[in-house]
């Protein structure tokens, strides 16, 4: 069964918008006392140099893709900050291309069944993973991000279970052979590497966030690169945009999962935008990042959430905040917490792994559900479908409830009452996976449609909430 991004809630320790570009949705709260947020922060020196495209120019094949357009429009531009090492999209697009180049004896050797050899990705230090996995996906290789977490004993086993050619890693551990991962000397030449991999080829494999509290080697689910693209293409065809190329972000999410792989990193390289990398619980040092490097859009978790509710100030410190949010659906509780706070609301999205991974989004339709509600409301609203994603409910009794994206309307909706019943969670859409390691079985059906294993009910709105998996509303 599915990993749902709730067991992903475990982090590790501007230029204004022109005429030409829809107004950015905007997590701040209208009201007399709250903070004007969702105006364009001033310039700093903190700001990244280079003039940051405010649209995506489509990506078809291969985020790695994304890496070396960013250093072609704005090749001193801070990619990635953390702590006090920040590396530019020209650097880390040399970066890529020598550890691809690295890659190359890999690829011809050991057993690939019938996909590209597996690259495991096991880091402490998210600047070297970030170039490690964009390394595999422009080597056609296919990138394992793993754990730090994982104990010796698992590690080895799930080692053995992708049958890994070879790994990328600052840590010890994994008896298969290591890859040179550092940069590029400044002087060093560095021949540019034509991405390998694209459409239906195997990108990546996830193994569930669970894995390591679990013990066992469970499926890791296997995305294609048309599913990664194609989530962001999903994501970008949400009005107003959700993240542009002149945004700086704080991702503040594991790597190794696939919120912070592909709503993180995956992001950042797809519409070129600045990222600033948060790894660091504390609630004080992360809020500092975001009046330091003035951060216009957060991507983060329910804990991070909680733990900024309690800081006094909130609101001051999140003044250049546009976008706040969650990868994980959260209570009403926390959410007004957090507004009341701070000013702002989260918008909380909800996906599994297997569908690279956002179905869902309250910023799908933002205006709708400006309310957070009373704190008493237990229940958690995940918005709507994203575009391009389809979705509906079986319920316990057979009956397929569809439920319409932003602006449809219902075939067979709520009936004597506010809300549909509860019902298991059915998706279809160019962002789904293609099954489980290593056979592909699992997957979708033959009409496309895949059963999440979650469950939700639906308003006379559309606006979906999760409930819990035995039991309705």
């Amino acid at each position: 069964m599915p990993d749902s991004f709730l067991v992903e809630d475990t982090p590790p320790p501007p230029v204004p918008p022109t005429s030409a570009v829809p107004a950015r949705p905007t997590s701040a709260v209208p009201a007399s006392n709250a903070v004007p947020i969702g105006t364009a922060a001033p310039a700093s020196s903190a700001a990244p140099t280079g003039a940051a495209p405010t649209n995506a120019v489509p990506i078809t094949d291969n985020l790695a893709d994304g890496v070396r357009r960013a250093a072609r429009a704005t090749a001193g531009r801070v990619a990635l900050r953390h702590g006090q090492s920040t590396v530019t999209w020209a650097e880390l697009d040399r970066w890529v291309d020598a550890i691809a180049h690295r890659l190359v004896p890999y690829l011809s050797a050991g057993p690939h069944v019938r996909h590209p050899p597996r690259i495991a990705i096991r880091f402490a230090d998210p600047l070297s993973f970030a170039a490690s996995y964009f390394a595999c996906l422009r080597a056609g290789a296919v990138a394992v991000p793993l754990d730090l977490r994982l104990p010796a004993s698992l590690l080895a086993a799930v080692l053995r279970d992708c049958a890994a050619a070879a790994m990328l890693s600052d840590v010890e551990g994994g008896r298969v052979a290591s890859i040179d991962h550092t940069p590029p000397a400044p002087t060093a030449q560095v021949v540019a590497v034509p991405a390998r991999g694209g459409g239906e080829e195997l990108a990546v494999l996830i193994y569930p966030p669970s894995l390591a509290a679990s013990g066992d080697v469970a499926p890791a689910a296997m995305l294609p690169h048309r599913a990664l693209i194609a989530n962001h293409e999903q994501l970008a065809r949400v009005e107003p945009p959700i993240m542009r190329g002149d945004d700086i972000v704080l991702l503040a999410a594991p790597l190794p999962g696939a919120y912070g792989l592909n709503c993180g990193l995956g992001a950042l390289a797809y519409h070129g935008a600045s990222g600033v990398l948060a790894l660091d619980g504390d609630p004080a040092v992360t809020c500092a990042l975001v009046s330091r490097y003035r951060v216009t859009t957060v991507v983060g978790v329910p804990s991070l959430y909680a733990r900024w509710a309690a800081l006094p100030g909130l609101d001051d410190m999140l003044r250049t905040v546009q976008v706040a949010a969650c990868g994980a659906p959260v209570d009403r509780a926390l959410a007004a917490a957090f507004t009341a706070a701070s000013g702002h609301r989260i918008f909380v999205g909800y996906g599994v792994a297997e569908a690279s991974p956002v179905l869902t989004s309250t910023l799908v339709g933002a205006g709708a559900y400006a309310s957070v509600g009373p704190a008493a409301d237990t229940s958690r609203p995940i918005g709507r479908p994203l575009p391009g994603v389809q979705l509906r409910l079986l319920t316990d009794d057979g009956t397929v409830v569809g439920v319409p994206d932003d602006g449809g309307s219902w075939d067979s909706g709520p009936r004597g009452g506010h809300f549909t019943a509860a019902g298991e969670i059915m998706v279809r859409g160019r962002n789904l996976f293609t099954g489980y390691w290593p056979a592909g079985g699992g997957g979708p059906d033959a009409d496309g449609w895949w059963a999440t294993g979650d469950r939700a009910y639906a308003d006379i709105d559309g606006l979906l909430y999760l409930a819990p998996r035995t039991a309705a509303p």
